[in-house]
């Protein structure tokens, strides 16, 4: 890219538009950017941004966050989205890595990631102090920044909710389409000052109709400031402006009538076939429907009409797109779409007003709010070359305006009036007055809703707290559905990308309709797979349906009147456990001793803050960090741990005896079971436990400082399983013979070894609430009070990162120990 900004190859080898040069060049980076379609947005944004970090003034460099997160409303613009971006950093020769996050994975990068395996095993995460793009749908990132990632494994959401609010700056594109996650998302923007982050955080909104006002809310009174628009430049530049003024007359259909609310779906089908009279060989006609429902409909329509017209020549090739395909399907879909080269007529829903890359010879389209009808419009002769034609379809905005309001149907109705036959070019409607925000009664984020979010434990009915009311209204929210034949796996081994995004009501509905053997199940970290009917369903959920229940096709995607059977979703090879006493790293195919993985631990952690430098001041949180990553794993001198290392011995390779002069951290391969018996037992537990009785001795509430206390929440945090409180496990089973305390296989007056010598007897003093010392939960949440959420986050994430650093360099046999016979740790 170089020392000019932003280098030409990055936009199809043509200069940066000006108003791209100016995101590029200006002090500061804006809150809001309202361009019109086909203006090169997506480029012009993640070019800039990838300028401003790697080549901009060294005071630009250090304002631009390494992170670029791009939220988008649906799936099916992500993968598009992110090879945009991907094609025009090759172009610009910047090697920066894209990455999706949408819960199935990122094909590109993993082309059979598990269920669940997205973001846990996304090379992302390993590296924090990397310039990277990740690409998500608004569910899947907000929910990630709410603590909740649908489809991730719970202990790994404080993972990614403190690299989404630490050294970010997010774009929410299409604000327009984002519901209440876009009030959400403001919310999350004002606290972040509020709360305080590491590094640079900020949070961009973008539109073709920015409504400002719309993203006032009670922590933000204020709009975003300042927004960046087209200015007189951009309008002298003729590559622009040919798109700008591209030629697109607009027409009511009036022969077309809506009969019980809408046109009849034989009409619009009539309509569209019509519409390609006069057309090139080429020619495309795109649909737009304001419900799955209405697309299916008129598809079928247009399928047997089609069949009926079969002997004329140029019969157009016919598609549905919508956003409730399997990502697999829709990605071969697309793919077919912008490849065909012949006459095509594309069925849609909404799915076309962000982002994807198409333009259409004529749109015709039902009545709908007027900033969707302007996103609508600008896929038609989207570069200016070769004039089109827009129809709109009048709805009875009493009877079927969902799912809009009538009131929105109506102003947008009385601006398509005003503009009868006139070029409705993006240039002409960026003069039309958009209607004014109608405000609405919507859940709001408040910091003390994010505080409680902080804690990622289940609630006491072994659930997690629901934010979809934060994202979407409730019948826009879905959950992932697999289809299943002869019996459940006994796992959720499903790629990502084979999983089907549902709305929660429409599978409701199709359940009821279904005889109750075609029984749906839904997937449990705990109890696995358990019956579930539509009262029991909630957003991200993973739901698995018998291959017989039907609903579904590859051509077609989800429908739920369809009966014939469902094709199968194929298994992946793995599947992505979360149980409580899961450690898959501990079996590192070799023995290494307890002091080698310390250091490496030590050493991977020591290079992550030195690369973070700009982000986290070292003074401040060097110290308690590195001792943190010094004592991480002590309690893996626990006599459960290591008889659960010397049980996945084989043939005699165990180390030690029944009480080994030396510790190990890692072995060569493990049965999953507890050790001594214990299920589970949480090692970090132990060392949080130890470090804290041998640092901070009861004495009262001050006998642990802060850097004592942060360093001991760190070593407990360092697997998400032992965060804001100590509690006993599920169905845990308590220490025979007498009272004594216990919590994740730790059983009070256990025994552990210092480093270097001496033993500590465990005390489980700290569940209690109330006494001296202070317990476990005052501390911790003291901890929250002072740094807050996203600060705390962070810091338990660098070492849960260098932890699966060396761990996967010691799998890799990089640095690794040398078998039972390597440097060992003396009692």
């Amino acid at each position: 890219m170089g020392a000019s900004p932003p280098c030409s190859r990055g936009s199809r080898g043509h200069p940066p538009f000006p108003y791209q040069t100016r995101l590029a060049t200006e002090a500061s980076w804006p809150a809001g950017i309202a361009a019109p379609p086909g203006s090169g947005k997506t480029l012009g944004v993640s070019l800039a941004w990838a300028w401003r970090r790697r080549h901009g003034p060294a005071g630009v460099r250090a304002r631009t966050p390494r992170r670029l997160v791009w939220i988008l409303p649906t799936r099916v613009l992500v993968e598009q989205t992110a090879a945009a971006i991907r094609h025009a950093f090759q172009n610009a020769g910047e090697d920066i890595p894209v990455h999706l996050l949408y819960g199935g994975g990122d094909p590109a990068a993993d082309p059979h990631p598990p269920y669940g395996a997205s973001t846990v095993h996304g090379a992302w995460l390993l590296h924090p102090e990397a310039d990277q793009v990740l690409v998500g749908t608004e569910d899947m990132i907000l929910s990630a920044a709410l603590n909740r990632a649908y489809a991730t494994r719970r202990y790994s959401w404080p993972v990614v909710f403190a690299l989404l609010h630490n050294d970010a700056l997010w774009i929410l594109d299409e604000t327009q389409l984002l519901g209440n996650g876009l009030r959400t998302a403001r919310q999350l923007d004002a606290l972040h000052a509020i709360e305080s982050t590491f590094g640079p955080t900020q949070v961009t909104y973008m539109s073709a109709t920015l409504d400002t006002d719309a993203l006032r809310t009670v922590d933000a009174p204020e709009p975003p400031h300042p927004i960046l628009q087209l200015g007189d430049e951009d309008l002298a530049d003729p590559r622009l402006r040919a798109r700008l003024h591209a030629q697109k007359i607009l027409r009511h259909a009036g022969g077309v009538k809506p009969v019980k609310g809408a046109p009849r779906p034989e009409d619009v089908a009539r309509l569209a076939l019509g519409a390609f009279d006069g057309l090139p060989d080429d020619g495309f006609v795109l649909v737009v429907c304001n419900t799955v429902a209405r697309a299916r409909a008129v598809h079928a329509a247009a399928e047997a009409e089609r069949a009926r017209r079969r002997a004329a020549a140029g019969a157009p090739s016919l598609y549905l797109l919508h956003s409730h395909f399997r990502p697999a399907d829709r990605r071969r879909l697309m793919a077919e779409i912008l490849a065909d080269r012949r006459r095509k007529l594309v069925i849609s829903t909404q799915v076309v007003e962000a982002g994807v890359d198409v333009s259409a010879d004529v749109l015709i389209t039902e009545l709908a709010p007027w900033s969707s009808l302007v996103q609508r419009m600008g896929r038609v002769n989207r570069y200016g070359a070769r004039p089109g034609r827009v129809y709109w379809l009048d709805l009875d905005s009493q009877r079927a305006a969902a799912p809009y309001s009538a009131e929105e149907l109506k102003a947008a109705k009385e601006r398509l009036a005003a503009l009868e036959g006139e070029n409705v070019s993006p240039w002409r409607l960026q003069a039309v007055a958009p209607p004014p925000t109608r405000p609405e009664a919507l859940p709001t984020l408040r910091r003390r809703d994010l505080h409680g979010l902080f804690d990622t434990s289940p609630n006491l009915s072994g659930e997690n707290e629901d934010v979809g009311p934060f994202i979407r209204s409730a019948d826009q929210l879905d959950v992932l559905v697999a289809w299943v034949e002869g019996g459940l796996p006994d796992r959720p081994r499903f790629r990502g990308e084979d999983l089907c995004s549902v709305p929660v009501y429409e599978l409701r509905a199709a359940m009821a309709a279904r005889p109750s053997a075609l029984r749906a199940h839904r997937w449990d970290p705990i109890d696995g797979w358990l019956p579930v009917d539509g009262s029991g369903l909630r957003p991200g959920m993973l739901v698995a349906l018998p291959s017989a229940f039907g609903a579904y096709s590859d051509g077609l995607g989800w429908n739920p009147d369809r009966r014939e059977p469902a094709p199968p979703t194929p298994l992946a090879g793995a599947a992505a456990d979360e149980d409580i006493d899961d450690d898959d790293a501990t079996f590192a195919g070799r023995w290494i001793s307890l002091e080698e993985h310390t250091d490496h631990v030590v050493t991977e952690l020591a290079g992550l803050l030195g690369a973070l430098g700009d982000v986290v001041e070292a003074d401040a949180f060097l110290p308690p960090l590195l001792e943190a990553a010094r004592y991480h794993d002590i309690g893996k001198t626990h006599p459960a741990f290591q008889e659960r290392l010397g049980a996945a011995a084989q043939d005699g390779e165990t180390p030690g005896g029944t009480r080994p002069a030396s510790f190990w951290a890692k072995a060569p391969a493990g049965r999953g079971g507890g050790g001594g018996g214990r299920r589970p037992f949480r090692h970090e537990l132990a060392s949080a436990l130890a470090y804290l009785q041998r640092m901070a001795p009861a004495g009262g509430h001050e006998a642990a400082d802060e850097l004592t206390a942060l360093a001991a929440y760190v070593i407990a945090a360092h697997h998400g399983r032992v965060r804001l409180a100590i509690r006993s496990a599920d169905r845990e089973s308590p220490p025979p013979g007498g009272e004594r305390r216990f919590a994740l296989g730790v059983w009070e007056g256990d025994i552990v070894h210092w480093p270097g010598g001496g033993e500590i007897a465990l005390s489980l003093e700290r569940m209690e609430l109330g006494g001296a010392p202070l317990s476990w939960s005052e501390m911790a949440l003291g901890l929250l009070r002072r740094l807050g959420p996203f600060r705390l986050a962070y810091l338990e994430a660098l070492l849960r990162i260098a932890d699966w650093r060396a761990s996967a360099r010691e799998a890799a046999g990089d640095g690794a120990g040398r078998g039972p016979h390597a440097k060992e740790v003396s009692a």
